[in-house]
This record gives structure tokens, sequence and C-alpha cells, in this order.
């Protein structure tokens, strides 16, 4: 970082260190090394006077710089990891870890970023298995209603959650599916990397609209199967968010063409 020598003294120095550490934190990163030279007696104040001290273990990149200095940003996730099931990853924008095996609670206290994967569940009739959370499931914030989904948990993959989603609300059933696009989505709750799977398969319950629930499911408030048309009247009255109804012309704009190549697309 280097300010010209006629802005010096205004505290934007300090400004820009403060938001830096501040994209540090939403990345998942529990500290900053920064690379200075002695020379530089004023930057190397202002480091130490925003929490910076001397490390001396690491490798200095920069030939012009002989100090390297560290901050811890208080991120300490000891007692976060989860060792039982389940747990997550904290991602990046890109998609790639950045803390691994944490807990829930602790990306959506962060605003960190973490995976899901959404199917849009189709029969041999052409209908779509529709469903609605109860209000208490407040991660979801009630955005992610229509689609089966959930979190991807450490070690698997989107295909693997979205299998065991669909079993855990239909029953042990075969599908095939099929990646449609991925799409980054972030409400008051949460920040996610969502993949949209459309799944396809023959159910024998899928007979009439309404699918009985069982009455230990805690978190389902209704489920059906509906036609396109159906489905046009159903999310009218409900409480459908923003970013299903995205996510749903996404999915016609996929069916109704050819070839569609996946985006990555942000969706407020």
């Amino acid at each position: 970082m280097y300010l010209n020598k006629d802005l010096r003294g205004l505290g934007l120095g300090r400004f820009l260190l403060t938001a830096l550490e501040e994209r540090v934190r939403q990345l998942g990163y529990p500290e900053v090394v920064l690379e200075t030279s002695s020379s530089r007696k004023e930057a190397v104040e202002l480091y130490q006077r925003c929490g910076y001290i001397p490390f001396d273990d690491g490798f200095i990149e920069t030939e012009r710089c002989d100090i390297i200095l560290k901050k811890n940003l208080g991120m300490d996730i000891r007692g976060e990891i989860a060792c039982s099931f389940p747990c997550m990853d904290a991602l990046d924008h890109q998609g790639f870890i950045v803390l691994p095996r944490v807990q829930r609670s602790y990306i959506a206290r962060h605003n960190l970023i973490h995976r899901r994967a959404v199917s849009l569940v189709v029969n041999h009739d052409g209908k779509v298995f529709v469903q609605a959370l109860k209000p208490q499931d407040f991660f979801s914030d009630w955005s992610y209603n229509m689609f089966v989904g959930g979190d991807v948990y450490s070690g698997e993959s989107p295909v693997e959650t979205a299998t065991r989603e669909v079993a855990n609300a239909l029953g042990p059933v075969e599908l095939r599916f099929e990646l449609m696009f991925d799409c980054f989505c972030e409400t008051s709750e949460n920040r996610s990397l969502i993949s949209v799977f459309r799944g396809e398969g023959n159910f024998f319950d899928a007979v009439g609209s309404l699918v009985t629930l069982s009455e230990s499911d805690d978190e389902m408030e209704s489920n059906y199967w509906l036609s396109r048309s159906e489905l046009s009247d159903h999310m009218v009255g409900n409480r459908y968010g923003a970013i299903a109804l995205q996510i749903w012309k996404c999915c016609l704009g996929f069916l109704q063409k050819d070839s569609f190549s996946p985006v990555i697309s942000s969706i407020a």
C-alpha cells in the first residue's frame, strides 16, 4: 500500500487498511500478513498502531521489503470446527474453500459463503415437485423454497447433496441428475453458491397434487406435485422468495433451449 505524500496524515491509510481487513474477514481468512520496508518508518508505525506485530517465520517475496508483519483478525475457529455431522466449508466467490469443516452458524455469523444444491424434480408426467419450509427455518430465509435442496456438507459433492435431499423428501428413488447452472445468491440471512440440478425419475406417489408428510417432518410445511400451469397459480398465493422465483425462471430458460451454458448470476 502506498499513499502520495500530499495525501498522508488524513487517515486514508488506516481507512484502506480497515477495508482490507474487513474483506479478508468476509473471505474467511483468520489473519493478514504484510511485507514492507524498514525504510518506510511511517508505514511501519501505522501498521504497528493498527495491531500488526513482527513475524519472523515468514518468507519475504518482495525484494524491496525486509519486514513481515502479521495481525490476527480475532476469528478464532477453535470450538467452531464441527467434529460431528453436519459441518460445511466456507467459500469465496469462486467456490474455493477458505475455511474447511465449520459449523453453519459460524458461516452465517461472519457473512461467509456456503454451498447449497437444489433440484428441479420432474416425474414421468412432467409434473414438478414443490415444497415449502416452515417459517422457523430462518437460515433458508424463505428464499430457497419450492426446490428440494439443502446445504453441501464437507466431503460431499453438490450432486451427492442433491441425491440425499431428494431421498429425504421423496424416499429412495432412482434419479438421473443433470447440472443446469450455478448461481450466487445473497439474502439478509446468508450468502450461497447454489448448484441447480434437474432430476428425472418415476415416482409412484405422484398421483394427485398433495404429498402426505411424515408426522416427524419438522422442516416441511407442504409438498406438491404440480404441472407448470398449476405451479404458476400456486406461486401467486404462497411465500416463495425472490431467489426461488428467479431460479425457476432460469430453469425454464434451460428447459426451453437445446443448449444452455452454466452461468453465475447475482440474484438479490
